[in-house]
């Protein structure tokens, strides 16, 4: 039985009993793609899940290390260029709105616990 990768490109030969009635997960070795492939040549994708979250995260990580990397080179990178001082002050200013909005949080989160107390 000739099976056929779900890029297009590959074909495998492989016997017709290695391939169950309900179908088998095959992976491709040269391009890493997974199907379930079913006897006779039915071919189902399977869905891959979507990490929306986990990308997120990595994006969120990325620009806190290059902030991190921004504040610790500060004075060299403002000897190299004095316009980036804009920079700092938005940063400056970023940060200053987070504390006092999380401020704000905490003593709402404080007074909704001494409530349940």
């Amino acid at each position: 039985m000739i099976i056929s990768c779900q890029c297009g490109k590959f074909q495998f030969l492989i016997k017709k009993n290695e391939i169950p009635n309900n179908g088998r997960i095959v992976k491709c070795g040269i391009c890493n793609l997974e199907w379930l492939q079913k006897p006779h040549g039915v071919v189902e994708k399977i869905i891959r899940k979507k990490h929306y979250i986990a990308n997120l995260f990595l994006i969120l990580l990325l620009i806190l290390v290059f902030v991190g990397v921004m504040i610790t080179f500060k004075k060299e990178i403002l000897l190299l260029n004095p316009s980036m001082n804009i920079f700092y002050d938005y940063i400056y200013q970023l940060n200053y709105q987070l504390i006092k909005n999380l401020n704000f949080f905490m003593k709402e989160v404080i007074q909704l616990i001494s409530q349940l107390l």
